[in-house]
């Protein structure tokens, strides 16, 4: 059988390979700027610490995608993760003070906890995209007034900080990691699936089977780096990260639902041309509100995924965190005008972001700098992405 030709241009030049140059561009820069430090940009603690920083940001980062291409935006979710962790920790907090605790709680078990925050974050979300379909207000307005909300309640359950019991099991999905056994087993499948996914396309004739499986593979190479034996990392600590696992999953299922179900096509239609995809007979309201729900089901993980990170509930969590998705979004080729973007680019995106971050703070830049630095990036990868999208 005769493959079709490559079309190296397309593949090379495409928005997506862009930000991954950008990508690993910038981490080599700081793997050479941070070469004489005990812990180099690129060495298996920094890359770890590293994904498990964006994780939470990575989470939102796949819902806002969808109501981004819904033409809609949200300004509420930084409050929502300060205002749903303090909550949960108030619910799993001891009834009635006790040491360590200045707080008197409900004493729920974790995991009623948690199903509770999913369900409410859901909740909300899909409050506020009813809301926006019935009433035609502006989405940022509706969100603008969550995101106030939300900070208030979280000021006024946490006044102090909430710390969670010990041993936790928030905590534990918050700082521990992969069994090494389940780790290579997950590189085992990304390979399989890469492999097989660009050889089916490759046998239907299908030229974006030379790039389809890059994504599986390259993940599969970080992770198999991770679980090799690194200079200042414990033995425990080899791996990926619990909170990187369930970043990982989201992105998947995300992936799956924007890209091969009727549900992202009607997405992508609703958003592109909202009347025309009202006349082809799609519930362009369901849609809005199922966009807004799952949304609001990724901050509730978001929310309880920052909450067993820091092992307590403090009222100014989450400040800002809606910008960092947003700017995530915005490099990632998302337009704002609605209908186009992918949760893989706003991924790359949001991992682009963290790695400036990361490394400017390695590299012992002020905070002030570090701010105007990405402030520029960002600016200059939007100008490009919008090139791109022209040509």
């Amino acid at each position: 059988m005769k493959l079709p030709a490559l079309p190296i241009r397309k593949l090379l030049f495409s928005r997506n390979a862009f930000l991954l140059y950008a990508l690993v561009g910038l981490g080599i820069l700081f793997q050479l700027l941070t070469l004489d430090s005990a812990s180099p940009f690129l060495s298996g603690r920094s890359i770890s610490t590293v994904l498990r920083q964006v994780s939470v940001v990575g989470v939102i980062v796949c819902g806002m995608t969808l109501v981004i291409v819904l033409t809609h935006i949200d300004l509420s979710v930084g409050s929502a993760v300060a205002f749903l962790g303090a909550l949960a920790a108030w619910m799993m907090a001891p009834a009635g003070e006790s040491q360590g605790h200045s707080v008197s709680g409900l004493g729920w078990p974790p995991w009623l906890v948690l199903i509770l925050m999913m369900f409410l974050g859901l909740l909300l979300w899909a409050g506020k995209g009813w809301l926006q379909v019935k009433t035609g207000m502006p989405a940022f307005i509706i969100t603008l007034g969550g995101f106030m909300a939300y900070r208030g309640l979280a000021l006024n359950i946490a006044v102090r900080e909430i710390a969670l019991p010990p041993d936790n099991l928030l905590s534990r999905l918050g700082t521990q990691t992969l069994p090494m056994s389940l780790g290579w087993v997950v590189v085992l499948l990304l390979l399989l699936g890469g492999l097989t996914r660009t050889a089916m396309l490759l046998r239907q004739g299908r030229s974006a089977g030379w790039s389809a499986g890059l994504p599986a593979l390259l993940t599969a190479a970080v992770i198999a780096y991770l679980q090799l034996p690194h200079p200042n990392v414990l033995p425990h600590a080899r791996g990926i990260a619990v909170l990187s696992s369930i970043w990982g999953l989201t992105l998947l299922l995300t992936y799956y639902l924007s890209e091969h179900t009727v549900f992202g096509r009607q997405l992508y239609a609703t958003g592109g041309n909202r009347e025309a995809a009202y006349l082809s007979g799609i519930s362009v309201n369901r849609i809005t509100i199922a966009g807004f729900s799952l949304l609001g089901f990724y901050t509730a993980v978001a929310a309880m995924m920052e909450l067993g990170q820091q092992g307590t509930a403090v009222s100014g969590a989450g400040n800002l965190l809606e910008l960092d998705v947003i700017a995530a979004c915005v490099l990632g080729g998302v337009s704002l005008r609605g209908g186009r973007g992918s949760v893989l680019g706003a991924t790359l995106g949001a991992l682009i972001m963290q790695v400036l971050g990361s490394g400017l703070y390695q590299c012992g830049v002020q905070t002030g700098t570090q701010m105007l630095i990405k402030a520029v990036v960002l600016i200059v990868f939007a100008a490009l992405n919008h090139g791109l999208r022209r040509d």
